[in-house]
């Protein structure tokens, strides 16, 4: 009879999950960076043209970072929920 420790199993199947979160905060740095820069631009801009497309790009930068901040809490809670079970299963 062997026990499984259900935290193993869970690091086993997720293994690579912090490194995913880790670029993921990686590159919600670098949108937020450049969402504030376009912001930026947006404020001083005085062609409409521009201002729509500065506009667009504040919006499509807004969406983006807040489909990967759903995304990286996700596979958070993925790695904090497998962390802290420390059932064991035994398996025949």
């Amino acid at each position: 009879m062997r026990e499984l420790n259900c935290t193993e199993v869970s690091l086993v199947s997720g293994a690579g999950t912090s490194e995913v979160v880790s670029s993921l905060n990686t590159v919600m740095e670098t949108i937020s960076t450049t969402l504030a820069s376009t912001v930026e631009s947006l404020t001083s801009a005085t062609d409409s043209r521009e201002i729509s497309g500065l506009f667009r790009k504040v919006m499509s930068l807004t969406g983006l970072y807040t489909k990967l901040t759903f995304i990286t809490n996700l596979l958070s809670s993925t790695i904090t929920d497998s962390s802290s079970s420390e059932e064991t299963v035994t398996e025949a």
